[in-house]
Parts: C-alpha cells; structure tokens; sequence
C-alpha cells in the first residue's frame, strides 16, 4: 500500500488485520498467558513467522520487478538463482548430492515441488497484474489450509482460540474479496 501507491482503505485495512489476528491466533499458545506466563508459541511457529516475514519481503520484491519486467522470467530467475544457492550450500556442507537424495519420501516430495512451483508461479504472475496488498493476504491463507489439513489428516488438536482464528482469517478474505 505505501511503497506501491495501491489504494487505500478502511475495509483493506480492516481485512489484513483479521487475516493477520486469525493467523497470530493460531500459532500462540494463550493457554500459557492465562497461566500467567507471557505469550508463547507453539513449538515452531517462531521459525514458521521468520519464514513468513522473510517470505513477505521476497514477494514484495518479487512484485517490484515482476510489475517492471517479465513475470515468466522473473519466476525462472529466482527459482535458478534457488538451485544454485542450494548447489553452494551442498558444497560448503560437503555433501554428496547421492548423499543428499537417500532415503527422500518421493511421493510427497514430487508433488510438493510441483505445488510449490506452480504457486509461485501464479503469485508472480499476480503480483504483476494486480495490488500486491489483497494478493499477500489471500496467500496468507496457506495458513487456514495447513491447520485445516493438519486437523482433519494428521488429527492435531486445536485450542478453542484456535477456532476463532479461522473465522477471522475467513472472513477477512471475504472482505478483502468484497471491496475489490
């Protein structure tokens, strides 16, 4: 919104702040601040909001250069410039690419990378037609989806907050999606 000069509004505002409260409601663990205790995450979540922030700021770089040139090339540039940083860091661990491949669960790891290509792909190709501030909230939802599919497959339990934040994040996507 500021760095773009996209438009600015009250209900926008309202809509990313829901999306970003259900979010932070489902990854802190409020059990512990009724106790007295500060907030605290649940385990994990600390890296999964580094991830997230340093996610954040690489697609807002990506919709800077994908609005000023290619989208199609500047998705192929950053997943090379990925491999090859990875090739760099094999190397500097001293591993094998053999090495590196044993014992990989393939059937999750195939179509794990073709999901993750695939939306990449699609957020560049957004982010260069569209305001970056209601993309970035819609791909914020990856967080309602992995809690529902961690419900629902792996049977993971959910806190009675927890609950509440799926609402917030539903409902400020369809905000989002009102006011567009």
């Amino acid at each position: 919104i500021l760095f773009l000069h996209e438009t600015f509004s009250f209900q926008k505002i309202a809509a990313i702040v829901m999306v970003f409260a259900g979010t932070i409601l489902l990854g802190a663990d409020l059990k512990a601040l009724a106790k007295g205790f500060r907030v605290k995450l649940f385990e994990g979540v600390g890296a999964a909001l580094f991830s997230a922030l340093s996610a954040s700021l690489g697609f807002f770089f990506v919709a800077i250069v994908s609005r000023q040139g290619n989208w199609f090339y500047t998705t192929i540039g950053i997943r090379v410039t990925i491999s090859f940083f990875t090739f760099l860091l094999l190397i500097y661990k001293k591993q094998t690419v053999k090495k590196m491949f044993t014992d990989i669960p393939w059937r999750f790891v195939i179509p794990a990378a073709f999901l993750d290509v695939a939306a990449f792909a699609l957020y560049t190709f957004a982010s260069s037609k569209f305001e970056v501030s209601y993309i970035a909230a819609f791909v914020s939802s990856q967080s309602l989806v992995g809690v529902l599919l961690a419900h629902i497959i792996l049977k993971e339990k959910l806190e009675k907050y927890q609950y509440i934040g799926l609402p917030l994040i539903i409902g400020g996507l369809v905000l989002l999606n009102l006011f567009v």
